[in-house]
């Protein structure tokens, strides 16, 4: 998520990041589809196939989850200043 993020702050640099959208079903304009890969230390590990890239999310996932979804889906919102 933190790659999505950067990438949205590369892409707009005068702008400001707001939120992430994610989820474990796709919705429209979706950035990014994360696939679980496996869990360490309490926390999942998840790919972004389409960029190469993985990163691990710390175990705040299940303040949001149950369990670590097979696949989250992922928006960065930004905002002018």
């Amino acid at each position: 998520l933190g790659c999505l993020m950067m990438s949205a702050w590369n892409l707009y640099r005068n702008l400001l990041l707001k939120k992430l959208l994610f989820s474990a079903k796709p919705f429209p304009n979706h950035q990014a589809k994360l696939v679980w890969d496996r869990e360490e230390d309490e926390g999942n590990w998840y790919r972004w196939d389409e960029q190469g890239l993985e990163g691990w999310l710390c175990p705040a996932l299940y303040h949001y989850f149950s369990k670590a979804p097979s696949e989250l889906y992922c928006k960065a919102d930004v905002v002018e200043l």
